[in-house]
């Protein structure tokens, strides 16, 4: 998909890119792009994708450490301790909680 956008250069790491005649801005650098979908998940979109490929760099070396398999690791790497069956719950003191 991201090989139908054309991709050029603009300076070091800014990019124009375009696809139906619509010219996006991406920061190689900096991690941004026009539309902030890039900034906000920390996944590039296909516009960023096109300059990291034209480039002839991997995409996955631009996606946020977050979304890594180290992270993943690191994150679940306590012991979750398992729930007892529910008719073994310790019925909670207080007024119940209702759905939101």
């Amino acid at each position: 998909m991201s090989l139908e956008y054309e991709a050029i250069p603009a300076s070091e790491g800014v990019w124009e890119v375009t696809n139906i005649n619509i010219n996006h801005v991406v920061n190689l650098d900096s991690a941004t792009y026009t539309y902030k979908k890039w900034d906000i998940t920390g996944i590039p979109c296909f516009h960023a994708c096109s300059a990291i490929i034209h480039m002839g760099k991997d995409v996955v070396n631009y996606v946020h450490q977050r979304y890594r398999v180290e992270s993943y690791k690191k994150s679940y790497r306590h012991v979750i301790m398992p729930v007892p069956y529910q008719i073994l719950w310790v019925q909670a003191k207080g007024d119940p909680i209702d759905l939101p």
